[in-house]
């Protein structure tokens, strides 16, 4: 069955400010000012004018004009702006601490610390609880579960479960190994439980990719396209025009033209008026008016208004 027909005309085209691309195995959002790419391994790249972040497992990656980072494993690399770095090989289980660098050597065993320099200017100071290291480019701290590392420039605490926080003057940022939260001049990010929140100056974005829920999408405006390529399922939205492939039905709607052919039975129900096209059978429900766009169908719901 195929269905053709002209309604009135629908909102004149936007210019899209986010672009989103879903896959099987990722999820690209794309705006002015940044890119974020979540992959299903957990690997979550986000790229700024000013930041670049890779996280990948116990691999944590920040590039900024403030600092940058390298956490892998036990491994933790911090060199800031100024030129100051600082190379520190940690290995802690819980109770035992040893950190080799440069500089100093550590170690911790049945609460007592033993700190060992290897010359350069530092004073360290122990209570038996906690160590303190101050040198001319960077303090650090140690206590039972928590590595704090202070400059000019940037702050960084890292526990032993692996969580990191990083504040500059330029952003915030919160990594647990599972959720995620980055404040930036342009933009900021949340991650958490497979829900994911972009907020910029333009626009705020959120979607889910919660396993077993399906997706969930919600736009606060119009200025948001979507490219979704799924194994059953293709959904497309560019500016006022909207296109949906499936085994089951082709959805074609732009500026008031209506193109419908529905390859399975079950009953149709097809309302159109003013502009505003509304489709529903017994696998797919649309509803189009030019800026408001939701789909639901298998298990893609999509709601951008």
């Amino acid at each position: 069955m195929v269905l053709s027909m002209i309604a009135a005309p629908a909102a004149a085209s936007h210019r899209s400010d986010f672009d989103v691309e879903i896959g099987n195995d990722r999820v690209e959002v794309e705006g002015n000012d940044f890119d974020i790419e979540f992959r299903s391994d957990g690997r979550i790249d986000i790229e700024g004018d000013d930041i670049e972040i890779e996280l990948d497992g116990d691999r944590v990656e920040i590039d900024s004009d403030d600092v940058d980072i390298d956490i892998d494993d036990n491994s933790i690399e911090v060199e800031g702006r100024s030129g100051s770095s600082l190379g520190l090989d940690v290995e802690y289980d819980g109770d035992d601490l040893e950190v080799d660098s440069d500089d100093f050597d550590i170690e911790r065993r049945n609460g007592e610390y033993d700190v060992e320099s290897h010359g350069g200017d530092l004073e360290i100071e122990s209570d038996g609880d906690n160590v303190e290291i101050e040198g001319d480019d960077f303090d650090i701290e140690f206590n039972d579960n928590r590595i704090e590392i202070q400059t000019d420039e940037f702050d960084i605490e890292i526990d032993a479960d692996g969580d990191i926080e990083v504040e500059t003057n330029d952003f915030e940022f919160e990594y647990d190994g599972d959720e995620l939260d980055l404040e930036s001049d342009d933009f900021d990010v949340e991650f958490d439980d497979g829900r994911i929140e972009v907020d910029s100056d333009d626009q705020d974005f959120e979607f889910d990719l919660a396993s077993g829920s399906g997706l969930d999408i919600d736009a606060d405006d119009d200025g948001v396209d979507f490219d979704v390529e799924l194994d059953d399922l293709e959904v497309e939205r560019r500016g006022d025009r909207v296109e949906v492939d499936s085994d089951d039905l082709e959805f074609d709607s732009d500026d008031g033209r209506v193109d419908i052919e529905v390859r399975s039975g079950g009953g149709v129900d097809i309302e159109i008026r003013d502009g505003r096209v509304e489709f529903e059978n017994d696998d797919f429900d649309i509803d189009h008016d030019g800026d408001k766009f939701e789909f639901e169908g298998g298990d893609l719901d999509l709601d951008q208004d």
